[in-house]
C-alpha cells in the first residue's frame, strides 16, 4: 500500500480498497496492542527511561487513534475526548506526576480503555460491513 493511496482516500474523498482498510485496521490494532503491553509491563519495576518511553508511545498512539476515530465518525465524541485525556496524562514533555500506586491504577485503566475501544470499533465495523453486504 502506498502512502499516496491513503492520502487520496482520506483527503480526496475516494473509496478505500479492502487492502487499505486492512492496513488502517492493522495500524489501529498496533496502536492499541503495543501501548497495552507496555502499560501492563509498567506494573513491574523498570528503570526510569522505560516510563519515559511508555509516555511517548502512549501519547503518540493516542493521537493516531484519535485521528483515525475522528476520520471515521466525523464528529467529536466520548472516545475522542477520552483519548485526548490519555494524551494529556501521558504527555512525555510535561505530564502530571503521580505516586507509583496511582500510576499503576491509571496504567491499568488506560489499558482497559484501549482494549474496550478496540473491541467496540471492531464490532461497529463488522456491523457496518454486514449491513453494506445486505444492500
Amino acid at each position: 500500500m502506498k502512502l499516496d493511496s491513503i492520502v487520496d482516500c482520506h483527503f480526496g474523498g475516494g473509496k478505500m480498497s479492502e487492502n487499505e482498510k486492512f492496513n488502517l485496521h492493522s495500524i489501529e490494532v498496533l496502536c492499541t496492542v503495543v501501548p497495552v503491553a507496555l502499560l501492563l509491563l509498567a506494573l513491574l519495576e523498570w528503570p526510569y527511561v522505560y516510563y519515559q518511553v511508555l509516555r511517548l508511545v502512549v501519547s503518540v498512539c493516542g493521537v493516531v487513534l484519535a485521528y483515525y476515530h475522528y476520520d471515521r465518525v466525523n464528529r467529536l465524541d466520548a472516545i475522542i475526548l477520552l483519548l485526548g485525556c490519555m494524551v494529556v496524562v501521558y504527555n512525555p514533555i510535561k505530564g502530571p506526576s503521580f505516586k507509583r500506586a496511582t500510576w499503576e491504577i491509571v496504567n491499568v485503566a488506560t489499558a482497559v480503555l484501549l482494549v474496550v475501544k478496540l473491541v467496540v470499533e471492531k464490532r461497529r465495523t463488522d456491523s457496518i460491513e454486514r449491513s453494506e453486504t445486505l444492500k
